[in-house]
């Protein structure tokens, strides 16, 4: 048997076998040695038929045992050799099979990543102090009181202001042209009736037409030009100018809630002092949990400029395809129209792979450290991640879940087990962070226990 094992392209080798004239003459008569023995043939007993019969009636079958058998061994005596483990097989390719010929046939596979584990202890990572002010209280205490508030109607005759909720009639043109007609995928876009939007960019249909809303009266029209920019939700609308005559209709505003008695006892507070102390450390908290996802960020994105090397395309793309399908499910449960959807696919790709690349390379990184670290991950934590999930999902049992994500347990356990591990490796990478700045004096791992 000869063995040959070259690289053929990132991540990827070529394995090719061949087996000589006397190995696969070895190989039939062997096999037509059992076929022989155990075999049955009509008018005969086990054992007692003559071979050119059992041939007659066994040879595809024997052929075919004679092909996996003598792949089967070419395999085992290559990953003796070479120690690989594919991820993928493609380009299969072999020569005819004949006992008494040679054999040869060669795959391509897929494989992990070579690369030299970066140095990752003692990093280096600026601390940023977090402060809380008593502007930020009081912004978020509005901001609570608005919340708890309601829109009221306007009676006076006043201008639309900012953060008032208008309700206005619109059609879209382009060029003169009804919207729908003229760029039938934003046809959803082409007319509004009784429509009540909020006069702030990040509530309003389009972000940029909140402003232009501000000073208008009940009964006034006004023709609003929207140039749309090249991340337009509808792709076909980037750099267009779209005029949406608007005719403003109702306006209500917020009317906060207010500080009183009532409000106090249902929050469990004595008065403003107090809440306001509350509203504090909420801040603060959150505050150092952004700080130590800062820091994580910070670490990750050190630990990647530390190696480059390349990475399997099949692992990137099904990691791509999933994002992409998430990104999706979630844009769909919040009400964007699938034409909008369709608009945004090529982005949303195009994104997804790029981070998508960023993650299979870190996990590589950290499923190394994790191994250099020996870190275990107990079969406990698995099965606790898995039986969680099925809860998560409505489902009674782990079987339940598999079935439902059409998957193999043993292959959803390893992955998870992996995931378990890379989290292990960056929290003990974190542990050997060296903080610098005005909040270095503590030891990481204090500090992240604070946070």
């Amino acid at each position: 048997m000869k063995i040959d094992y070259q690289p053929a392209g990132p991540c990827r080798n070529r394995l090719s076998i061949e087996f000589d004239a006397e190995e696969t003459q070895s190989e039939f008569d062997a096999l037509l040695g059992v076929y022989a023995r155990h075999g049955r043939v009509k008018g005969f007993r086990p054992g007692k038929a003559p071979r050119e019969m059992v041939l007659r009636q066994y040879q595809a079958k024997i052929m075919e045992d004679m092909k996996e058998n003598l792949q089967a061994r070419g395999y085992q005596k290559a990953y003796m050799e070479h120690r690989f483990e594919p991820l993928t097989e493609a380009d299969y390719e072999q020569s005819e099979l004949a006992p008494g010929q040679p054999f040869s046939f060669s795959v391509t596979l897929e494989v992990e990543p070579e690369f030299e584990l970066p140095e990752y202890k003692g990093i280096e990572i600026e601390t940023r102090p977090v402060v809380v002010t008593d502007e930020m209280v009081t912004d978020q205490l509005d901001h609570y009181l608005e919340g708890m508030g309601r829109y009221e109607d306007v009676e006076e005759a006043r201008e639309v202001r900012e953060k008032d909720m208008v309700q206005i009639d619109y059609e879209a043109t382009l060029d003169g042209q009804p919207l729908g007609e003229a760029v039938p995928e934003a046809k959803e876009l082409q007319t509004g009736k009784d429509y009540w939007t909020i006069v702030e960019p990040q509530y309003a249909f389009i972000p940029e037409i909140a402003p232009e809303l501000t000073g208008m009266k009940v009964g006034e029209t006004k023709a609003i030009t929207i140039v749309f920019g090249e991340d337009a939700a509808v792709k076909e609308l980037a750099g267009k100018s779209v005029v949406f005559t608007t005719t403003a209709k109702k306006i209500r505003m917020m009317r906060k809630a207010e500080l009183n008695e009532e409000l106090f006892k249902n929050l469990g507070v004595a008065g403003e002092a107090e809440l306001r102390e509350s509203i504090r450390r909420v801040l603060q908290r959150n505050g150092e949990g952004q700080e130590k996802s800062r820091r994580r960020d910070e670490l990750i994105k050190i630990l990647l400029e530390r190696v480059t090397f390349d990475l399997p395309e099949s692992e990137v793309r099904r990691r791509t395809n999933r994002m992409v399908y998430q990104a999706v499910e979630n844009l769909s449960r919040q009400g964007v129209p699938e034409e909008m959807l369709r608009g945004q696919l090529e982005e949303l790709t195009a994104d997804a792979r790029k981070r998508a690349a960023e993650l299979v390379k870190l996990n590589y990184v950290l499923q190394r450290i994790g191994k250099e670290e020996k870190i275990a991950v107990a079969e406990g934590e698995v099965t606790s991640i898995l039986r969680n999930e099925a809860g998560r999902s409505g489902l009674p049992t782990i079987k339940a879940l598999t079935n439902r994500l059409q998957t193999d347990e043993s292959e959803l356990r390893a992955n998870i087990a992996k995931d378990v591990l890379a989290d292990k490796a960056l929290g003990k990478v974190m542990s050997y962070v060296k903080l610098t700045g005005e909040d270095a004096a503590e030891p990481v791992e204090k500090q992240e226990e604070q946070t």
